[in-house]
């Protein structure tokens, strides 16, 4: 009976861990101002986190409220730096900020690889290493998040996605568990995608967020559109 109080808990607190906001947005200059301005770079520097050699416990809790302090996500819980952390490219988000993935990196600058002929992988969102050597499937651990289209920009072509994607520290594989095509701007939709394969339930699990992303000359605007 403790044991199955136990990962109820875990379960609920893991369940809303982090409000994620897929949202591909018009940059007619094709940059972020926020990261491009060299005086936001100088307060904004960002830092290679450090990868301890213990992994992370759970609950992996994540709002993106510190979206007035770096444009950045946490270097406490994410190994990369590409998706932007605001507060300006949501429609009534349910937290403060969001983390928006777009055709823009980490310097606020259209992906070189970018093509208006076909999707390629644009923004990503690792997280670091959880142990989840301390569960098992029947703890009913469950990754949850908040995603949203478009937004206050631009819409995603059909042919865009985010994919959220599963590493098994057994297998030393990444495998796709959920994905979503692009579409209008739609509500915040709350996904609860389960963690279930024996093979994630080790020491060194990660998951991440990878949007595939298109672009477009656009003829309504004068410039291109980072993400449409």
């Amino acid at each position: 009976m403790n044991k199955l109080k136990r990962s109820l808990v875990i379960g609920c607190i893991i369940s809303s861990f982090t409000y994620l906001y897929s949202q591909e947005f018009l940059s007619p200059l094709n940059y972020n101002e926020a990261l491009k301005e060299p005086q936001k770079q100088a307060i904004y520097k960002y830092k290679k986190p450090v990868m301890l050699n213990t992994n992370s416990d759970l609950p992996f809790f994540d709002d993106f409220s510190d979206s007035l302090n770096s444009p950045y996500p946490k270097q406490s819980l994410w190994t990369d730096k590409y998706v932007f952390i605001n507060t300006t490219y949501c429609s009534n988000p349910p937290s403060i900020g969001v983390a928006t993935f777009d055709a823009l990196d980490e310097n606020g600058k259209l992906y070189s690889k970018a093509s208006t002929l076909t999707t390629f992988p644009a923004d990503t969102l690792t997280s670091k290493s959880i142990n989840l050597g301390i569960y098992s499937p029947q703890d009913s651990i469950y990754l949850s998040f908040f995603y949203q289209p478009q937004g206050l920009g631009s819409p995603p072509d059909e042919r865009d996605s985010l994919i959220l994607q599963f590493y098994s520290p057994l297998l030393k594989t990444w495998r796709n568990d959920w994905y979503a095509l692009g579409t209008t701007s739609k509500p915040f939709k709350l996904v609860m995608q389960p963690i279930v394969d024996p093979s994630f339930f080790h020491d060194g699990f990660q998951f991440r967020f990878v949007n595939y992303a298109s672009i477009n000359y656009g003829t309504a605007h004068p410039g291109w559109s980072s993400n449409g």
